[in-house]
């Protein structure tokens, strides 16, 4: 097998003076505008390549994203949902993550023709009640809200509850002059957000 590797890459190697072929111009060389894609996990400035390290571990419904300063062995960790529509764009997500202080916070995600200062209703089918909470800020994309995780939502995460959320907002396609009035344009969403996953990924960190 060996004399026949050498064999076959003898002949594909024999130049082109030997077998008789004429020799060919060399193609002409034009520059590119290509690059190398940087990675999608965004580095903090402050730490240095190579020492920041991203871990995704999926779990039912829910997935667990865990960030580590290995230079100053510092980890951080979040546990996001995100529901999709039939075209497959995000209507609704929210992740659970600790403040500054330690206290465990719901950053709720809902598009940006919701608006600031709206309401996003959540109702627990399981233990019973709803909760509002208020988007706050809003770019291009998203409004974001924030929600205190009481004892009310720890139960229901234990008992995988499913939580149905609803808000309003304009449609994505809205012309600024549009004749309809506002609150003809305005369509309900409604979707349905399980809890089950949520413990076994918090679990996992």
């Amino acid at each position: 097998m060996r004399y026949a590797w050498i064999t076959l890459y003898a002949a594909v190697g024999l130049p082109s003076a030997i077998v008789g072929t004429p020799t060919c111009a060399e193609p002409q060389r034009t520059v590119t505008a290509y690059s190398v894609k940087p990675s999608d996990v965004a580095i903090p400035p402050d730490v240095p390549l190579g020492e920041y390290r991203r871990t995704i571990r999926p779990y039912k419904n829910w997935t667990l994203i865990c960030d580590e300063n290995l230079k100053e062995k510092q980890r951080i960790c979040n546990v996001s949902q995100s529901i999709v529509d039939a075209k497959g764009t995000v209507v609704f997500s929210w992740s659970l993550a600790a403040t500054a202080s330690g206290q465990p916070m719901m950053i709720v995600r809902v598009p940006a023709q919701v608006g600031a200062n709206q309401p996003i209703r959540l109702t627990f089918r399981k233990a019973g009640g709803e909760s509002t909470v208020k988007t706050t800020d809003c770019d291009e994309r998203t409004c974001i809200g924030m929600m205190h995780v009481d004892a009310r939502f720890k139960a229901s995460m234990q008992s995988n509850d499913i939580v149905e959320v609803n808000y309003v907002a304009l449609p994505a396609t809205a012309f600024p002059r549009d004749p309809t009035p506002l609150a003809l344009r305005l369509q309900a969403t409604t979707v349905q957000a399980p809890l089950e996953g949520l413990a076994a990924a918090l679990s996992g960190i």
